[in-house]
């Protein structure tokens, strides 16, 4: 965890997802970051004390707004275009806002889990 997890992270309204590298910092936070078009660090933070759930799987309304497109890339049987599983997906629910990640490597998935 200290390297950080690689995962995407989806976006509700823009319904885009974007590569980011989450980590624990400070001890209280979740941090996630990716580098910009110009090569700038641009982060975004969690706090521990902040979070109010967790949704493990595909359920939370984020993913849900990607039914359709998912429905369609099966039924063209494009399954590689497919953007997540619902075994990779999790929402972390904090006051403010919902963090939606995909993270396709299992102990990765896990780490993070133990660490909320």
């Amino acid at each position: 965890m200290k390297r950080g997890i690689k995962a995407k992270k989806f976006h509700y309204t823009r319904l885009k997802s974007k590569e980011v590298t989450v980590k624990f910092v400070d001890n209280s936070c979740i941090q996630w970051s990716k580098l910009n078009k110009e090569g700038q660090l641009k982060k975004g933070r969690l706090r521990l004390s902040e979070i109010e759930g967790v949704i493990f799987g595909g359920f939370g309304s984020t993913f849900w707004q990607y039914k359709p497109k998912i429905l369609q890339l099966i039924v063209k049987q494009k399954f590689n275009e497919i953007p997540f599983f619902a075994w990779n997906c999790i929402s972390i629910k904090g006051k403010e806002r919902t963090i939606d990640l995909s993270i396709e490597n299992r102990s990765s998935m896990l780490a993070l889990l133990r660490l909320i």
